[in-house]
């Protein structure tokens, strides 16, 4: 429950959140949409980098520190993974993960 509001908090009051995933080849990819703000294009080189954000000042809207992509990043690329994102702006963001599958050996 705590999870889903923290996740909804930068999507507009009925806005949706997708999540689909698709296994190719010994990847797994997941695509988490949702139906926000965006990013604009500007900014979305820099959405990954600590403590960064969109807007700085300390009257803006949402609230964060601007690390939990970083964070989502050094993890996903701990595993020998890819993230990325892409956007419509004032339409919602897709952030893109791409994993490698566990061999049977490893587990």
């Amino acid at each position: 429950l705590e999870f889903r509001r923290v996740l909804f908090r930068s999507n507009h009051r009925g806005g949706r959140i997708k999540i689909s995933t698709s296994i190719e080849g010994d990847f797994i990819h997941l695509a988490i949409s949702d139906t926000g703000l965006g990013i604009p294009e500007k900014y979305r080189a820099r959405v990954f980098e600590p403590f960064y954000q969109v807007d700085p000042s300390t009257t803006r809207r949402f609230g964060g520190t601007g690390i939990g992509l970083a964070l989502v990043k050094a993890h996903i690329e701990g595993q020998n993974g890819q993230v990325w994102v892409a956007d419509n702006e004032g339409e919602g963001s897709t952030f893109y993960i791409k994993l490698p599958l566990a061999k049977e050996k490893d587990l």
